[in-house]
């Protein structure tokens, strides 16, 4: 087994030695800190909406670009740590910000690559195919992912 640096490692699933996972601990929070020291009163669903109107531009939205593009950069870092080198043509988002097209477009732009949302909640999704594969529904990960994961959303880079 090759232990990336800075990740958690467990067992896999079908034969695959192991898994390698790269967290940050801020995850989302610097938005939701954003939101409680900037405007507590407006829930962060109802701020990242706001950003998403291009008639009325809203004093927080580039304050909130920002952040998104520190989260992707961050990510960007995270899947180098366990994947050195390698470039991915298509990625998932899960989280609250893929529910977002401007976040989702940002996360393109910094990966260089297409990124789907597949529902508003994509690790309940995640975890329902574990559970349909563990239960017998289905013969493995990639039958189930083919049958239950569908994409909402994409967003592709910008060719320059």
């Amino acid at each position: 087994m090759v232990v990336a640096p800075g990740c958690i490692h467990g067992p896999h699933t079908e034969g695959k030695p192991y898994y390698a996972l790269a967290f940050d601990p801020a995850g989302a929070g610097r938005l939701e800190d954003y939101q409680r020291l900037h405007a507590p009163h407006v829930p962060l669903s109802e701020l990242i909406a706001r950003m998403e109107q291009k008639e009325t531009p809203d004093p927080h939205a580039e304050n909130l670009r920002r952040l998104f593009r520190e989260i992707a950069q961050t990510e960007k870092g995270l899947l180098e740590r366990i994947a050195p080198g390698k470039h991915f043509a298509r990625l998932a988002a899960t989280g609250g910000g893929a529910r977002s097209p401007i976040s989702l477009q940002i996360k393109a732009e910094t990966f260089g690559a297409q990124v789907i949302s597949t529902s508003s909640e994509p690790a309940c999704l995640g975890a329902a195919v574990l559970g349909a594969v563990g239960a017998g529904l289905y013969p493995n990960l990639e039958k189930a992912l083919q049958q239950l994961v569908h994409p909402v959303r994409v967003a592709n880079p910008i060719a320059t």
